[in-house]
């Protein structure tokens, strides 16, 4: 069986490498039966590709370019053919090494972020006449991701059936869990001991900050500037625990390359601080925190 578990959102990348280091991470803790068939490497992750891998080749115009982005290759001449990071998705290698993982297995685990090979995606619709759907509001294309690698993936794999799982916002909203009621709390704490002053903490006029573990500073918790956050960053696939992860389940790593600097806070939890006179709008299930007005208004849905 080959299994496809997609994260969704725009900019899942590091969503999606993150729940695989933490799902091995619970594997090590599981006993399986060996004996049964029912080994780790059956339920371990074979795969994870995210967007960041396969970053979108530059422009062209050109129809036949088109055509070798759509074939996975053209040659080092071919218009489309990005140079390096800039790859399309390499089918023929990772067939075969994900083959090796059916045979032995007799199924196959792939993480994917919604988003990945995009640009490879779209050449193909494009190439095979058919109308590329957009958001009606953002403008992005609207791409089944896991149905699209299932089809390259199936036959290749001789795979009899395919189960594809995807991780919404229905998921998400589930009910928190033990560690994230635990960061919620730690969030909400901080936050008030900054409102109250018994953390000191310098609140710029007309300056917004919100709470989390701030990778720029050791994941410290602390406050965190909304402007720094108001950017699309890019998933640094080159961080050692995510290359550690790739070597660990044997894929390669030819695509790992870092694309800009980047960090990623943890916002769970978050609490949102605005030193202006005049209340922020906070996210659904996160804390508003305003300063330095003496009231303080908390939302949290625990």
């Amino acid at each position: 069986m080959l299994i496809i578990h997609e994260f969704k959102g725009r900019a899942a990348g590091w969503l999606t490498a993150a729940t695989a280091a933490a799902y091995r991470k619970r594997l090590d803790a599981q006993q399986f039966a060996t004996s049964l068939g029912l080994s780790r490497d059956v339920y371990d992750v074979h795969a994870v590709y995210v967007p960041e891998m396969m970053p979108p080749p530059q422009p062209s115009s050109s129809a036949a370019a088109a055509r070798a982005l759509v074939e996975g290759g053209g040659g080092d001449s071919s218009p489309l053919t990005p140079p390096a990071p800039h790859r399309p998705f390499d089918f023929q290698s990772e067939i075969a090494r994900l083959r090796r993982c059916m045979d032995r297995c007799d199924n196959v685990n792939i993480f994917v972020a919604q988003g990945t090979a995009n640009a490879q995606i779209e050449a193909e619709l494009r190439h095979a006449g058919k109308d590329i759907e957009r958001h009606p509001t953002l403008g992005y294309a609207v791409i089944d991701t896991a149905e699209w690698l299932a089809n390259k993936l199936k036959a290749g794999l001789k795979a009899e059936k395919v189960l594809i799982q995807r991780s919404g916002v229905f998921v998400r909203a589930a009910p928190s869990g033990e560690k994230d009621l635990r960061l919620t709390q730690s969030c909400v704490n901080y936050a008030v001991d900054v409102v109250l002053g018994a953390v000191h903490a310098a609140l710029p006029p007309s300056c917004a900050f919100v709470v989390g573990h701030d990778e720029r500073h050791a994941s410290r918790l602390g406050l965190i500037e909304v402007a720094a956050l108001s950017h699309k960053r890019p998933f640094d696939v080159t961080v050692p625990w995510f290359t550690q992860l790739l070597g660990a389940i044997g894929q390669p790593q030819l695509n790992a390359v870092t694309l800009q600097p980047t960090y990623h806070a943890d916002l769970g939890g978050t609490a949102f601080f605005n030193a202006s006179t005049k209340p922020s709008s906070a996210a659904s299930g996160s804390t508003t925190v305003v300063a330095p007005s003496k009231t303080m208004r908390t939302t949290s849905k625990l």
